[in-house]
């Protein structure tokens, strides 16, 4: 099942930057071919303290494929609040095993963590700019 995370530019290229600061020598096309296997967390999970995980300590996810909302959009179905607008700058596509999802509200999905999850097997596939259709 291919789910989706949004979040800004920035957090976007830091989480790719990761893979690529791991492995000097690899082009961007070879990183993200074997960011499955090497992806190292630098996606951080939502923790149950203040308001972020209402479902939970998890990784949080859409199904809303990049491209069919425009960006307002996005952010009042995921958030209900167009101020995070900037939040819905850039997306991961990521391939998850269903077995793990929880559904989390209308278009949402939370991989929740468990107490010995140090680097639980989070696979993304493709990242790019969101834009409006």
């Amino acid at each position: 099942m291919n789910l989706y995370h949004y979040s800004t530019m920035h957090n976007v290229a830091c989480m790719f930057a990761a893979l690529k600061e791991a492995h000097p020598g690899m082009s961007w096309t070879q990183i993200r071919s074997m960011a499955g296997d090497a992806f190292d967390g630098a996606m951080m999970p939502s923790l149950v303290r203040g308001k972020d995980a209402h479902h939970g300590s998890g990784y949080y996810f859409t199904s809303i494929m990049p491209g069919t909302l425009t960006r307002a959009q996005i952010a009042k179905r995921l958030w209900r609040d167009t101020r995070k607008i900037p939040w819905t700058e850039a997306f991961i596509e990521f391939r998850m095993e269903r077995d793990r999802l929880l559904p989390a509200g209308p278009d949402c999905w939370v991989y929740p963590l468990q107490p010995n999850d140090i680097n639980p097997r989070i696979t993304p596939v493709y990242y790019g700019l969101t834009e409006d259709p």
